[in-house]
């Protein structure tokens, strides 16, 4: 007879196959087939964010500048552009009407700010000026990511000088030129009279600076792509444009010369604001922005008389009323007139006509005979005549009672007692009506009665008060039943338990039988061994059954000190005990010396480190010391040298005695190099053509023997101008 036998590792084997190559090449494919689609969705779907995340917040900030307008008179200035997040200046408005920023040439740029010249031929001084920084978000109190585009870059923003005053802000000064791609036609009412444009200079960042103040991209090359035309990296190298010239177009992602991703908003005119709230004051605060007369309540077909002319029935003429009003006339410091026909309290109700002020000028005095005159002293008018009275001091209407003097003199005065307490009063504390109280007199408001009254509980608790009349519970503890809350052994050498309650009314029944208890404690840090602490509790005499307790202990007898080894290797110490000292450090030596300061030191029977008395001080002068300083050198022609390397000294020990230093001697001079000089715009001239190509160019190097000359140049990029006038300088 055969028996077959099953083989149970080859059974395993094959259910444990694994996977060929051409398997997962498949599993592969399907993957990438799903994956692939998902991916350029996500990609899509990234960009579309960040192109709504820039243009949300380019129109957010171009609306909260103009609330902040609205609200401080003025426009704030710009940020500094390239600042890192951890300094100050980061997002908080420059002084850009002041200070280093007002020297700043048209094309020059310092401490991460732009100074740009407009075309609008008819703004003059100051007002030709344009700032460009980025957003101020701190003074405008946004949010950081609201000064930032989708792509977290910071966003670029230029101003007019001439509306960031807010003493005297004109809105009519907007110095900003903004120009479409076709020929450069103007996008506003006026060439160069936009207020104010902020910028996102797009995905690729060109001319952008990132969130922490780093160049993204440099700007492309002049002519290479549209969106050279609103980048400046000036930022970094101090020269940007000349003129405050930028392109509105759109959006094209072709690369080339029509390449354009930047994303722009602006307002094409400022409105001219009659009121503003007032810097520093509450929010109603408000002040007026006109120079002229602000009338209230006037009629369409009526100018107002005065710089504040409320109502309509003045005539300032003839100095009369048809209806109720109020004129105030002057102008600042020379004083002015209220004119109004009545004058009333609030409500309203009592009203009396200035010009009975004006009648017989006995009637506004005291002592006199008038219906109210009785004392000496003016209190009021009532009709056209004075109201006298002696003098009275009285409390005043929230505290008409007298209740006596302050020591400052001033009266000392209350309120109207109120209602008293009396009768009975019942309280339910730990059952129905169980707290009685029977008042035999009146109790004054705010009292206690009977201090702390206990209830019928076991250990219960109230405090009763007065209060107008009426008596309440003003606070209660304790508990109405008393039961145990926990028991506690005696201890050793007692019998018997502790037992405690709600009401505390504790009790024990321990009694002392006396006994004996060993325990072992550790010698300390600086002692080796343990020691044993040995108790005795024997009975007191009755009646309080408690134990006396005596404890000995061994440790002076088997506790000892560490040994301590010196480090490093010790020696025999100097006082002549025979004891094995080391030396350790004593402080330092001084300034331009050498050496060092020891003392010496060993361990003693009290297992600590003390002093022998014995000190090495080997401190001397060092004669090879050398200090160095370095200074800046001076140039032979400061208009066109600075200095580009430092003289270099050194002093050494003249007397070692002192340790006393000589004077500086002169290692290495110091080097100067040429200053950098360009010829910078000076003004624009009046006729626009395309340049010879002989003329000089804005930006173009100067020489030393130039500096101070003028010359005709004109500027790179759309809308050439010829016949500007350029002069070389720094």
């Amino acid at each position: 007879m055969h028996i077959r036998l099953k083989n149970k590792h080859t059974q395993y084997e094959a259910s444990q196959r694994g996977v060929t190559l051409i398997e997962v090449a498949v599993a592969m494919i399907i993957i990438g087939l799903i994956v692939a689609p998902l991916a350029s969705y996500y990609t899509r779907y990234i960009e579309k964010v960040n192109v709504e995340t820039t243009y949300n917040n380019v129109s957010n900030v171009s609306d909260f500048l103009q609330e902040y307008k609205s609200i401080n008179g003025a426009f704030p200035c710009p940020a500094p552009m390239n600042v890192g997040r951890d300094t100050p200046e980061y997002g908080s408005a420059s002084n850009c009407r002041a200070g280093a920023i007002a020297a700043l040439n048209f094309g020059d740029c310092a401490s991460g700010i732009c100074v740009e010249e407009t075309v609008r031929a008819s703004l003059v001084g100051n007002n030709r000026r344009v700032i460009v920084g980025a957003i101020p978000f701190r003074d405008m109190q946004l949010p950081e990511e609201f000064s930032l585009d989708g792509y977290g870059q910071r966003l670029l923003y230029a101003i007019s000088y001439g509306l960031t005053d807010d003493t005297n802000f004109d809105p009519d000064t907007g110095a900003i030129s903004v120009v479409g791609e076709n020929a450069g036609e103007n996008m506003s009412s006026e060439a160069g009279n936009v207020p104010f444009v902020i910028i996102s200079f797009g995905k690729t960042g060109r001319g952008a600076y990132s969130k922490s103040g780093a160049l993204v991209n440099a700007c492309p090359a002049a002519g290479a792509s549209l969106d050279r035309e609103n980048c400046n990296d000036g930022f970094e190298d101090g020269s940007g444009p000349n003129q405050s010239i930028y392109l509105s177009s759109f959006k094209s992602s072709v690369d080339g010369v029509g390449f354009y991703d930047d994303y722009m908003s602006y307002i094409a005119e400022v409105p001219d604001e009659l009121w503003r709230r007032i810097p520093g004051g509450t929010f109603e605060d408000v002040e007026s922005l006109t120079v002229g007369n602000v009338g209230v309540g006037k009629a369409l077909s009526e100018d107002p008389v005065a710089p504040i002319d409320i109502g309509s029935g003045y005539d300032d003429v003839a100095t009369t009323f048809t209806n109720d009003s109020v004129s105030v006339h002057g102008a600042g410091s020379l004083g002015g007139r209220v004119i109004t026909e009545t004058v009333c309290d609030e409500d309203g109700a009592n009203c009396f006509e200035p010009e009975l002020l004006t009648g017989n000028s006995d009637d506004l005095k005291c002592p006199n005979t008038g219906p109210k005159g009785t004392g000496k002293f003016f209190v009021g008018i009532e009709g056209k005549f004075a109201v006298c009275s002696d003098v009275a001091i009285r409390c005043p209407a929230s505290a008409p009672v007298l209740e006596g003097k302050n020591p400052d003199g001033t009266l000392k005065c209350g309120g109207i007692p109120l209602a008293s307490c009396s009768g009975e009063a019942k309280f339910s504390i730990c059952g129905p009506n169980d707290f009685v109280i029977n008042v035999p007199a009146a109790t004054p408001k705010g009292s206690d009665w009977g201090g702390e009254l206990r209830s019928f509980g076991d250990c219960r608790n109230a405090r009763v008060k007065c209060d107008d009349g009426n008596f309440y519970i003003s606070g209660q503890n304790g508990h109405c039943s008393d039961y145990t809350t926990g028991t506690s052994s005696c201890g050793w050498g007692y019998t018997g338990t502790k037992i405690t309650t709600a009401c505390s009314n504790n009790s024990n029944n321990c009694e002392c039988v006396g006994g004996t208890r060993e325990t072992t404690h550790s010698c300390g840090w600086n002692k080796v061994g343990t020691y044993t602490k040995t108790c005795v509790r024997t009975p007191q005499a009755d009646p309080t059954k408690s134990c006396i307790e005596t404890c000995t202990n061994d440790k002076d007898d088997v506790c000892e000190c560490k040994s301590q080894s010196p480090s490093p290797a010790g020696y025999e110490c100097s006082d002549g005990s025979g004891d094995t000292c080391r030396l350790v450090k004593n402080g330092n030596c001084p300034a331009r010396h050498t050496g060092e300061k020891k003392r010496e030191i060993k361990w003693t029977e009290s297992c600590k480190w003390q002093n022998t008395g014995y000190y090495i001080n080997t401190c001397t002068c060092d004669d090879t010391y050398v200090e160095t300083s370095t200074g800046t050198p001076v140039c032979g022609n400061p208009a066109c040298e600075v200095p580009d390397t430092n003289n270099e000294f050194e002093r050494t020990i003249v007397d070692t005695a002192t340790c006393k230093l000589g004077p500086k001697t002169l290692v290495t001079a110091g080097t100067c190099k040429p200053k950098v000089l360009k010829w910078r715009l000076k003004k624009t001239g009046p006729t626009f053509s395309v340049p010879n190509a002989s003329d000089t160019r804005v930006g173009d190097s100067c020489s030393c023997g130039e500096l101070g000359t003028q010359t005709t140049c004109y500027p790179l990029g759309p809308g050439l101008q010829r016949n500007n006038s350029c002069i070389c300088s720094e």
